[in-house]
């Protein structure tokens, strides 16, 4: 897989988030903020969490694929809440690691597994997986296209997937449009 230096960039500047997310400070913070402590980097309370997991039935049996998982939220606590098998995928591996410890402090562990994986070039079969969560991913991607094809390819049939991102709203007037790509994560603008 090639990245360019701005992609590698991102996967350093990912690995150190992942890593200070798991001091107690900002455990403290994010439980406050989005009523758990996973060292996350989405922005998904547990409230959206859990319409998440009823928007895509997850129960006993369901494989789910959690793209972009980082420190693993909010795939573990979907996968602790609803039973459901859960493949994490991502680039940065300190994330991963942190995830799979966290699921077996868990006791989810055999219900887990990990693979370092870029979501425009998924190594599954295709209808693989039940249903499909992304917490704030396609928008810090380049080939936003590329990975929802993937996506559809290994979802199996009647499928479902969750997709939460961060966007630039249209209409905004210049210098907000400006501020808003400025302050929002890189490879946030896309033509649709």
């Amino acid at each position: 897989m090639s990245l360019s230096a701005r992609e590698k960039a991102k996967l350093d500047a990912f690995d150190t988030i992942y890593r200070q997310g798991q001091l107690p400070v900002m455990r403290a913070i994010e439980s406050r903020t989005c009523g758990c402590a996973y060292g996350a980097t989405s922005w998904a309370t547990r409230d959206e969490a859990d319409l998440i997991a009823a928007v895509l039935g997850l129960g006993p049996r369901v494989g789910l694929l959690e793209i972009g998982a980082g420190s693993g939220w909010p795939a573990l606590y979907l996968a602790l809440k609803s039973g459901c098998d859960v493949t994490l995928t991502d680039l940065p591996v300190s994330g991963l690691e942190i995830a799979l410890e966290q699921a077996a402090r868990d006791g989810i562990g055999a219900r887990c597994r990990a693979l370092i994986a870029d979501v425009a070039r998924l190594p599954f079969p295709d209808a693989s997986f039940d249903v499909i969560n992304q917490s704030d991913v396609l928008c810090c991607l380049v080939q936003k296209g590329k990975a929802m094809s993937e996506c559809r390819r290994v979802i199996a049939p009647g499928g479902h997937m969750a997709c939460s991102l961060i966007y630039v709203p249209s209409g905004l007037d210049p210098d907000d449009h400006a501020r808003a790509v400025e302050t929002a994560p890189d490879f946030v603008e896309a033509e649709a």
